[in-house]
C-alpha cells in the first residue's frame, strides 16, 4: 500500500483472510491501512534526534527509562535467571 501497489495489496489482504477480493471486511482492511499510513506520514521523515527529545510523545524519557532498566538488569544479575 505504501508503494502504490493497491490492487496486489487488495490480493493479497484477501487471500489472507480466505475472502473474495470485493469483500467490504477486506475494504475496511484496505482504508485501515491507508489511514495508519496516512497517520504515520504526518510528521515528515523520521529523524534520530526524535528519539532524544521529549517532543509531545516523550520519545526521550521513554528511550531514557529503557536504558535505565537495561542497565540494572544487567548489575543485579536478573539476565541470568
Amino acid at each position: 500500500m505504501q508503494h502504490d501497489r493497491h490492487e496486489e495489496a487488495r490480493e493479497i489482504i484477501s487471500a489472507l483472510k480466505d475472502l473474495p477480493v470485493e469483500s467490504p471486511e477486506v475494504d475496511a482492511t484496505i482504508v485501515d491501512i491507508q489511514t495508519s499510513l496516512e497517520e504515520e506520514s504526518k510528521g515528515g521523515p523520521f529523524k534520530v534526534r526524535e528519539l532524544f527529545t521529549g517532543g509531545k510523545i516523550q520519545n526521550g524519557r521513554r528511550v531514557g527509562l529503557t536504558i535505565a532498566i537495561e542497565l540494572m538488569q544487567q548489575f543485579t544479575g536478573a539476565n541470568m535467571m
